[in-house]
């Protein structure tokens, strides 16, 4: 949170043992697909949710993983954010030719984003296509425990 968003980066590439060669070419990149170039010397503590959120997808990006795993991207996020998020989780998965495995409570936004759904609740009770998914009695049986409403 006393980081920069550019001094938090440059200690992840530590962590991740990108080379100092690479290391600006490859900050650039992310700071542009994520698009907080504008805000790399502000500190972290300072952005709202939606950045720190994006700042975290920049750390998960250094060192060009083949999987990116991201855990509630949309957790605090308004609605415009949420969608203009996903919109750029699309476009980083299409431009660096990479999975995302990503954990949501958001089931309405499924059908749009992801291509396969795992329903877990301790153990796999359901996986499939995303309408499938929720169209299933596992969703059902496991919604209506937890409480929903069942829509």
């Amino acid at each position: 949170q006393d980081m920069t968003v550019l001094e938090y980066l440059n200690f992840i590439c530590d962590l991740k043992s990108v080379s100092h060669r690479e290391r600006k070419a490859q900050l650039d990149d992310i700071l542009y697909m994520v698009k907080i170039g504008d805000i790399r010397k502000r500190l972290i503590r300072n952005l709202s949710k939606g950045y720190k959120q994006r700042v975290g997808v920049a750390q998960a990006l250094v060192g060009n993983p083949p999987i990116l795993i991201l855990d509630e991207p949309l957790s605090g996020v308004d609605v415009e954010g949420q969608a203009e998020l996903m919109d750029m989780l699309d476009e980083i998965r299409k431009t660096y030719d990479l999975s995302i495995l990503m954990t949501t409570h958001d089931f309405e936004m499924l059908p749009r984003y992801a291509d396969q759904v795992v329903l877990i609740d301790g153990t796999v009770l359901c996986q499939g296509s995303a309408e499938g998914v929720l169209r299933s009695d596992a969703f059902r049986k496991a919604f209506h425990r937890k409480g929903g409403d069942g829509q």
